[in-house]
């Protein structure tokens, strides 16, 4: 009698999962038409522009590239991902970034160090990938990531 109590309990249980699906309401996707579906295409398109740059970064490192074809190469891809990256930023909503306002990096920005210490905010020379200008002390680029050169006398 408790084995029949017990298998009729999860004949309902599995009765229910299947159907749980056919009965439940469905539920709209919250992203709208060929919007969304150009910011995905976008996203995926970062994301393979990123994974290529690791893998050179990998082909580099196991001397597989010459140091010439490894820069050539690499800051194509860096300004690639730096103008997709651009690109899904200006087209998300302002309400979607953290701050509630428009959050893309352009050459124009100023850096926040600038009101904390002007005079450790002279420009140096301009990324040599993406051309945005960076200041001393700054050791990668911060629109693109390319490692910069330092130009000042200390290094």
């Amino acid at each position: 009698m408790i084995v029949a109590v017990v298998a009729l309990a999860l004949l309902l249980v599995a009765v229910a999962a299947v159907l749980q699906p056919v009965l439940a309401p469905e539920v709209e996707p919250t992203e709208e038409g060929p919007d969304a579906e150009a910011l995905g295409a976008k996203e995926e398109e970062k994301e393979r522009v990123l994974e290529n740059i690791r893998d050179l970064d990998m082909d580099f490192a196991t001397l597989k590239l010459s140091a010439d074809d490894y820069q050539r190469l690499r800051s194509h891809q860096v300004a690639e991902a730096g103008r997709l990256i651009l690109e899904i930023e200006s087209s998300e909503p302002a309400s979607a970034s953290p701050s509630g306002a428009g959050s893309t990096l352009t050459a124009t920005d100023e850096s926040p160090r600038d009101a904390e210490d002007p005079a450790e905010a002279a420009p140096d020379p301009s990324c040599p990938a993406c051309g945005l200008r960076h200041y001393s002390g700054d050791r990668f680029c911060r629109l693109c990531g390319t490692t910069l050169v330092r130009y000042d006398a200390s290094s």
